[in-house]
């Protein structure tokens, strides 16, 4: 059991539940900004502890969109993009073998025996799939060549083996998972549903994109796990966990016959609005 994984879920309840709690208040330095910061700080430091940066990175993109979903202010989201970029540079060049990811992404074939193996096998593998792939099993680069090939560089067997057509349709489910977990967001019946479920979207598709990434050799290496495609009972729990909480909140949703708060996201200009039936007009 990995601790990180439950609290990929928990963080975002409590998150979803702290921001509607402050309504308007959110958007004041001394009740938005400051207690959302200390929070976040203790949660992913605890994690960095660990030395797990890509899950303490997934928590704190998440609850910044969140944050960014309840309407901050404009200037509270840029200082917490400005302070969060500079803990993560200070994180990276604290430890040796981060900065030696940043230097294998900038060139994987620099050392192509060592810190670039991994990705380089993974990119072979890709490559070979080609368009409709080896079929189903056929894989020979899973047999010692990529390491990691049940958890972490599972795509890069899926491209082998399923080849382009089947990298698209995985991007293409994650896509559809967007689509409707932003769907129920929008049409949940109050602001706590709302935020519960755009911060349970982008917490599942934010890792599903950032594997896919790491195995293209889009981004630098982290090990986060593929949802519902890597092995692993934490990371299937966790996200099975995410979409149960995603069709609870769509079960619940219900048509209001007056006025229903939607939040908007308005870059800190203007407060979340009820919308206003066309009766109530008249």
């Amino acid at each position: 059991m990995q601790p990180s994984e439950l609290t990929k879920v928990a963080i975002v309840i409590y998150i979803a539940a702290w921001i509607s709690s402050k309504g308007d208040k959110i958007r004041k330095v001394t009740y938005g900004l400051i207690p959302f910061a200390l929070l976040i700080g203790l949660i992913t430091g605890l994690i960095l502890f660990q030395r797990d940066l890509s899950t303490a990175l997934l928590i704190a993109v998440t609850s910044w969109l969140m944050f960014f979903f309840a309407g901050a202010d404009l200037m509270q989201l840029l200082a917490g993009v400005v302070f969060g970029g500079a803990v993560l540079a200070f994180t990276v060049t604290r430890e040796n073998y981060r900065l030696q990811r940043i230097f294998t992404f900038l060139n994987p074939r620099a050392d192509p025996g060592g810190t670039g193996y991994q990705i380089l096998q993974a990119l072979m593998a890709l490559a070979s799939g080609g368009i409709f792939g080896k079929g189903i099993g056929a894989s020979e680069r899973k047999f010692g060549y990529v390491p990691a090939v049940h958890t972490d560089t599972v795509f890069a067997i899926l491209g082998e083996e399923l080849g382009l057509i089947g990298c698209l349709v995985l991007v293409g489910l994650f896509i559809l998972l967007a689509y409707r977990g932003f769907k129920i967001a929008l049409e949940a019946a109050d602001p706590y549903g709302t935020i519960l479920a755009a911060g349970l979207t982008c917490s599942l598709v934010i890792q599903g994109l950032l594997n896919m990434a790491v195995v293209t050799g889009t981004v630098p290496y982290a090990g986060i796990p593929l949802p519902f495609i890597s092995y692993g009972g934490s990371s299937l729990l966790s996200s099975m966990a995410c979409v149960g909480l995603l069709l609870s909140i769509s079960r619940g949703t219900r048509e209001v016959s007056g006025a229903r708060a939607k939040p908007v996201v308005d870059l800190g200009h203007k407060a979340a609005r009820p919308s206003v039936s066309a009766a109530e007009r008249r």
